[in-house]
């Protein structure tokens, strides 16, 4: 065994390794092959690596000439011994075995834990199709075999390296550590890039997609080799696919691939995953930031990629990488490659420093590639423009410099001054709140409490408003778009209409939780509108979000029918969300028939309310046309460009949900009320039943001091006793949260 091939067996970086070989045969005149063979002894004896790698790279470097071949095993599947654990996935775990025929370590494959007929169909058709990809970065089956208990298994080539993950790792530690001469230089990287690249291309010839492309299933071998492993969930393009399944790895995976949309996933969708794992290995950032698994995913569905920038802040990255990387992530089908042979072919042409077709040469590109092509004279021009330069500006730099220096140590100091008052405050203010809650602090609680909700829900409407007004704005695809007269027609509804007990609180209900409904304002034909609503059908997934979201955040990572099954069932806090506009187009989710004829959105409450404002705008309830009973809306107004007003986006609470806000168990309390800045009552708890409803507070001084936007506790006398008043502001909406009790049953004497 040589030196290299000790160091690409070993788990040891270059740096150490290089360390310990030097040390180890400075003095040594012995041949490599002996110094090789010692100094792996010297390894184990030192304790750097354990008894079982010792054996399994000693089981390398011999070559085993029996006169027989022994077919007998000690294991439970004929042919093989099971040695050590590789490693394992979810549903299949890979072994280190030995072919006692052959004399060679393999690498075994089985299922993992109980076998049922879809694991074990899974698996077959992984070997299948593995083993009828012939290609030297595809891992070559050997074997098919099946043990005493009719398991099945297959034996493959033992691959020892490292996985591409790894290599992206040491990359980042090494920038840490200011290492960047250490790091795999970018043309290397791509050309293991390119061998990816072939490897896919040969698997697509022959319709078959990986659908699981990830650096951590792509290992490089000690020589320079290149494999794409695990094809688990590989798949023959000629068979179908179902609709709704997401098989792949979040952070690598293609919109449709995410969506489920069986119907797009095709050879592109691998292009997509190339194109992450090449902003990774260009970047040394993944392509799809790391986050919360709901987070992570929503953005593979909607295809938001990472800006490509440079691990390093320092290291640019160049326009032609960035463009042939955006291309083969675009998050359109039909503005990728055409196929991954034409991805590969960009990044050869950008290695021998061509144009490449997805960034046509601006001059200063034609310019940069004639300085590549004449170094020595542009190096030598630069060279003396540097040194001109320099002796030019060297005085005038070494004086900015000191000027810069005292400017920092001034505003440093000044810095300090304004962080020793802001502490003197934030000790005043706090000395303050302990003061005051010592007073109200379950009110306060409760009244935040509040707030976070709606601030949460107005957080929602708000992203639905600027999706509204960017799909106003944005290019809009034909759809198949569904209006209040097909949601009645049984024929033309949407195949997914059910009944929605959560809705049905008058008669049964059937809703669409896949498509919007769509209500024209009277004399508003669908000709002269048409485009709008197909703008606005695009924003159906976010519809869908928000009511799932408000319902539950991880409800998130569910399939699209479990989401609707739950609320359907249970309801959700937000009932209706819809946008509308000027046009007198209404647009709401879920869909729904049963408008009246003369339903205009532009003359609803909610509309109104909107009006006038740039932000959200939380209103009194009103009696839902729907029949959903009291509905408190939530709306705020579309702009577009030129700061005119094109339309509202809004969503409606159920009154019962709003209740359940106000409950404060606490306390045993005479009233809990919500108020608006005026001091108009506008909601009370279940259990009050003294106040009427949007009528002015009673007590004239908690209306004034509502008005001056105070929040406060104050005493008043009663028929009943002494009551206490305490009302605090809820900051998103502007309203207050009141509660009135009787002080002795407040605070009960033990």
């Amino acid at each position: 065994m040589k030196r290299n091939e000790l160091r690409g067996l070993l788990k040891f970086d270059q740096e150490e390794f290089e360390s310990l070989w030097s040390d180890f045969a400075l003095n040594s005149s012995q041949s490599e092959q002996t110094i090789v063979r010692d100094f792996l002894v010297f390894l184990k004896e030192q304790e750097l690596i354990s008894e079982g790698d010792y054996q399994k790279i000693k089981s390398e470097q011999l070559i085993e000439l029996p006169s027989t071949m022994n077919f007998d095993s000690s294991g439970p599947i004929p042919g093989v011994d099971l040695q050590t654990l590789l490693g394992e996935g979810a549903m299949g775990e890979v072994f280190l075995a030995r072919d006692v025929s052959l004399h060679r370590n393999v690498a075994l494959k089985r299922i993992k834990g109980q076998i049922d007929e879809e694991a074990q169909s899974l698996f077959i058709k992984e070997a299948l199709i593995t083993a009828q990809l012939e290609h030297p970065s595809i891992v070559p089956i050997y074997s098919a075999l099946q043990s005493i208990d009719q398991d099945i298994a297959y034996t493959m080539k033992l691959i020892r390296g490292k996985e591409l993950s790894d290599i992206i790792e040491e990359g980042k530690e090494q920038f840490n550590q200011e290492k960047k001469d250490m790091v795999l230089p970018l043309n290397e990287r791509l050309e293991i890039f390119l061998k990816i690249c072939d490897a896919i291309s040969y698997a697509h010839a022959r319709d078959v997609i990986h659908r699981d492309l990830k650096p951590e299933n792509i290992m490089l071998g000690p020589f320079g080799e290149v494999y794409v492993m695990d094809w688990g969930i590989a798949h023959h393009l000629e068979a179908p696919l179902v609709e709704g399944d997401v098989l792949g790895t979040m952070g690598y995976m293609s919109p449709e691939q995410a969506c489920g949309e069986a119907e797009k996933i095709s050879s592109t969708s691998d292009q997509y995953s190339l194109g992450l794992i090449l902003q990774e290995l260009v970047t040394f950032r993944k392509g799809i930031p790391a986050g919360l698994p709901e987070d992570v995913f929503r953005r593979a569905r909607r295809g938001q990629t990472a800006p490509v920038i440079h691990f390093s802040a320092k290291i640019p990255i160049r326009p032609e990488l960035v463009a042939i990387i955006e291309k083969s992530t675009s998050t359109e089908i039909f503005d990728r490659y055409d196929s991954v042979d034409e991805l590969a072919e960009d990044i050869r042409r950008f290695l021998r420093e061509d144009p490449v077709s997805a960034w046509p040469d601006p001059p200063i590109a034609k310019l940069k590639r004639w300085l590549y092509r004449h170094q020595t004279l542009a190096i030598l021009i630069m060279a003396v423009l540097i040194i001109i330069a320099l002796v030019s500006n060297l005085y005038h730099v070494h004086i900015q410099q000191q000027q810069e220096q005292v400017r920092i140590q001034k505003e440093l100091e000044q810095q300090e001054v304004q962080r020793q008052k802001e502490e003197q405050i934030r000790v005043q203010n706090e000395r303050y709140k302990r003061m005051l809650l010592a007073l109200n602090s379950e009110v306060v609680k409760q009244s935040e409490r509040i707030d976070r909700s709606f601030l949460t829900y107005l957080s929602s409407l708000h992203a639905l408003s600027k999706a509204g007004e960017a799909a106003l704005r944005a290019p809009a695809h034909e759809h198949s778009v569904y209006q209040d007269s097909d949601f009645q027609n049984p024929e033309r509804a949407p195949k997914d209409m059910m009944v929605a007990s959560s809705y049905s609180s008058i008669e049964e209900m059937q809703l669409s939780f896949s498509h919007p409904v769509f209500k024209l304002a009277p004399l508003v034909s669908p000709d002269s509108v048409q485009y709008q609503l197909n703008q606005l059908y695009g924003l159906r997934h976010l519809f869908q979000d928000i009511i799932v979201r408000a319902k539950d955040p991880a409800l998130l990572r569910k399939n699209i029918k479990e989401q609707r099954d739950v609320v359907f069932a249970e309801g959700s806090p937000i009932i209706w969300t819809f946008v509308a506009t000027e046009e007198g187009v209404h647009c709401a989710f879920p869909g729904k028939g049963g408008y009246p004829r003369d339903y205009d959105p532009r003359k609803r409450p909610w509309y109104e309310l909107a009006k006038g404002h740039m932000g959200s705008q939380c209103g009194q309830p009103y009696q839902d046309k729907m029949g959903q009973g009291l509905l408190m809306p939530c709306s705020q107004s579309l702009y577009d460009t030129d700061g005119n007003r094109i339309g509202v986006a809004g969503i409606e609470f159920s009154i019962q949900f709003v209740k359940t806000l106000l409950a404060l168990p606490s306390f045993q309390t005479e009233a809990i009320l919500l108020v608006d800045g005026s001091g108009k009552i506008l909601l009370q708890s279940a259990s009050s039943s003294s106040y009427k409803e949007q009528s002015f507070f009673p007590i004239p001084r908690v209306v004034s001091d509502i008005k001056e936007g105070k929040s406060n506790t104050i005493i008043e006398w009663s028929s009943k006793g002494e009551e206490m008043i305490m009302y605090q502001e809820i900051d998103s909406l502007g309203w207050y949260y009141v509660v009135v009790g009787l002080t002795h049953r407040l605070f009960p004497k033990k």
